[in-house]
């Protein structure tokens, strides 16, 4: 028993430093999402000059 306890309190620590990993990338994810929403609006203004364009980027994303 005294051999389990140790070794299960090492496997929380390595899922507990991927937690902090984990929600910064959602914090990235999140700032990119509302940027790349932000891109499209500006490219649909563009897009009723230049359609072409429009439609090119929009496949990108």
């Amino acid at each position: 028993m005294h051999h389990l306890r140790p070794v299960h309190f090492r496997k929380q620590s390595p899922d507990n430093q991927r937690g902090i990993p984990e929600s910064a990338l959602r914090k990235q994810f999140h700032d990119q999402a509302v940027l790349s929403l932000i891109t499209l609006k500006i490219l649909m203004q563009i897009g009723s000059n230049a359609s072409g364009a429009g439609g090119n980027a929009a496949e990108r994303l």
